[in-house]
């Protein structure tokens, strides 16, 4: 709670995170926390909250690569990267921004 409440408190004057998953990653935690009690791990990352960036596909959010022509479109799934992430424990709670086309 408090990565995401640090989130809502600095991201909107830096358009740092532009993609927001609280409610999944709310969720995720309290998992996390009831898997820990039980003595479980589920990895290196376990509970650990992270964002990825906005051109990085997971499952269910959007992906517009920063070009707001694209922002509908939804990823149907998730990128290895992200996959990875996920069975070490880590909790994607947002996507941060990248230029439009990702060009530089």
């Amino acid at each position: 709670e408090a990565f995401i409440n640090r989130a809502e408190r600095c991201s909107a004057p830096l358009n740092a995170i532009v993609v927001r998953d609280f409610e999944r990653a709310r969720a995720r935690a309290r998992a996390a926390d009831e898997a820990r009690a039980r003595g479980e791990c589920w990895g290196e990352l376990h509970g650990m909250p992270m964002t990825v960036k906005e051109s990085t596909e997971v499952q269910g959010l959007p992906l517009s690569k920063g070009s707001p022509a694209r922002r509908a479109r939804l990823s149907d799934t998730s990128e290895p990267a992200v996959v990875a992430l996920e069975r070490a424990g880590a909790i994607i709670f947002g996507k941060t921004n990248v230029p439009c086309d990702c060009l530089d």
